[in-house]
C-alpha cells in the first residue's frame, strides 16, 4: 500500500504534498526535521489529507496532479 498525503504548516501557512509507503513514519520524519530544507523550516506539520493506492506508480501519478 502506498499513500499520497498533504501536510499543512501553520507556522509557514504552507502545504506540502508527498507520497510514501509508510504514512505514519513519514509524517514523523517530517516533524523531526528529516525531510528537505523546506519541510524542516516549517515544523510542525499536520496531516490534513491522504489517499491510498495499490502501487507506487499510482501514488506518484496522483502526487503529480
Amino acid at each position: 500500500m502506498y499513500f499520497v498525503y498533504i501536510l499543512y504548516s501553520n507556522k509557514c501557512n504552507k502545504y506540502y504534498i508527498g507520497q510514501t509507503e509508510s504514512l505514519t513514519r513519514r509524517v514523523e520524519e517530517h516533524n523531526q526535521g528529516k525531510g528537505g530544507a523546506f519541510t524542516s523550516a516549517c515544523i510542525p506539520w499536520e496531516l490534513v489529507y491522504h489517499e491510498s493506492f495499490e502501487s507506487r506508480q499510482e501514488a506518484v501519478k496522483r502526487e503529480e496532479k
